[in-house]
């Protein structure tokens, strides 16, 4: 069974060293009344900081609730060939022999986080292009915000006393 919690994580998407932008009403949740996911979303002022609401959330339901499916190897019998991610507007890109799929959990490359539990206060980078995991870590990474700590109220010296309390 799942259990409530209230956790957060940071994460950034990045398609060809370009970031995506998650600030489009079609992936905030209580935009427009609508609830993508009871367990996970992301929400105002900030949409680069994932919510999970529950034990167990993986990165794919966070996905899967915003239109996205994500396949890579945290998944069994998924090898690093057969790794894609499709878009809301059905894109599609899979790793390639010039471009490919990284991922880095808390400064550290990993195959895969689709199947992977969000980690309270995780940094998570997804990158795809044809940049090394070294460039994505030197130059992408660091755009991977360190907010999830705000929500979570374990920073309080940078919570805006103006801004309301969470949901």
């Amino acid at each position: 069974g799942r259990t409530p919690v209230h956790e957060h994580a940071d994460f950034a998407l990045f398609v060809r060293g370009q970031q995506f932008d998650f600030n489009q009403p079609q992936f905030i949740s209580h935009a427009e009344g609508k609830e993508l996911s009871p367990y996970m979303h992301i929400h105002a002022p900030r949409y680069t900081v994932v919510h999970a609401h529950a034990t167990l959330s993986r990165w794919d339901e966070f996905f899967t609730s915003l239109g996205f499916t994500l396949t890579d190897p945290s998944f069994p019998g998924i090898d690093s060939a057969r790794t894609c991610m499709t878009f809301p507007d059905k894109t599609k890109l899979c790793n390639t022999d010039s471009e490919k799929w990284k991922f880095i959990v808390n400064g550290v490359k990993v195959d895969g986080i689709s199947n992977v539990i969000l980690g309270d206060l995780s940094r998570v980078l997804i990158s795809y292009g044809p940049e090394s995991a070294d460039d994505v870590l030197r130059d992408q990474y660091p755009k991977v915000t360190t907010e999830a700590c705000i929500p979570s109220e374990l920073c309080l010296d940078r919570i805006d006393p103006n801004e309301p309390p969470e949901e």
